[in-house]
């Protein structure tokens, strides 16, 4: 079932990745082996003529969506860790616009990693319509973070502990202010760390309530943290999917080969 990984698998000296895949493993030195072990096992590159058993088109579609999704997951990983080298710039501008991308990819790396969970373990993701009564998109394609969790966490428990820890939930509610709202409150370059997960925030010009703003903590640090979860988010949850691989063969009625 599946690829099976061979013994003294070295993610190190896997070909074939793609010139992203490379700087994220090699130039960033990510921690990216579950990932590449993933990879390996459902054996998708550009098409779907891997699968054994009579594959439907949507099996098919949702066979190379694996494929999408795992290198976009690992791209976006990569995209931060160039965001925070930006932020060592010094530029105040650069800073504000590393930040948004920082967490812009962030965002997108968990919401595109929701969607390998959701296809791969629940039992009807391949067909599954946004609309009841048909006509619509395949669920597939809007699954999100926020969704899976709304509406599929039971058919997900191992993931969740990953997926949505304190710090994840953290990093996903600046995500929120900084794409929805606008900046965050700084001083001294420093976040209101207790304040953090809130919805919206005090204009510093005239509203009291900055000033009751506390936990103050230099963004670098929180920003580090916020990526060490990432991180270890994608790592983790890589390797239950691998794991995990086999329901999307008994699901479907293929088999990867």
């Amino acid at each position: 079932m599946a690829v099976p990984i061979p013994p003294g698998f070295d993610y190190r000296k896997e070909d074939g990745l793609d010139p992203i895949e490379f700087v994220v493993r090699d130039s960033f030195g990510l921690k990216v082996e579950n990932w590449a072990k993933f990879r390996y096992a459902i054996h998708v590159g550009n098409e779907s003529s891997n699968l054994n058993g009579s594959a439907s088109s949507e099996v098919k579609d949702a066979y190379r969506e694996l494929g999408k999704c795992h290198h976009e997951v690992i791209s976006s990983l990569g995209y931060c860790k160039f965001a925070q080298i930006e932020m060592t710039f010094g530029n105040f501008f650069v800073l504000q616009k590393a930040l948004k991308e920082f967490y812009f990819h962030g965002g997108a790396m968990l919401d595109i990693l929701a969607r390998l969970i959701y296809i791969i373990n629940v039992s009807n993701s391949v067909t599954a319509n946004t609309r009841k009564s048909g006509g619509g998109d395949f669920l597939r394609h809007a699954m999100d973070r926020g969704r899976l969790l709304k509406d599929h966490s039971a058919s997900i428990p191992q993931y969740t502990p990953h997926i949505m820890s304190a710090t994840i939930e953290e990093f996903a509610a600046v995500r929120n202010a900084i794409a929805h709202y606008w900046k965050l409150p700084i001083k001294d370059g420093q976040w209101p760390r207790d304040q953090l997960t809130a919805r919206t925030f005090a204009w510093y010009h005239d509203e009291s309530q900055y000033h009751g703003y506390t936990g103050w903590q230099a963004i670098p640090l929180i920003v580090q943290e916020h990526f060490e979860e990432l991180e270890a988010c994608q790592d983790m949850c890589f390797g239950l999917l691998l794991n995990d691989v086999t329901k999307f063969e008994t699901n479907n009625l293929v088999t990867i080969v």
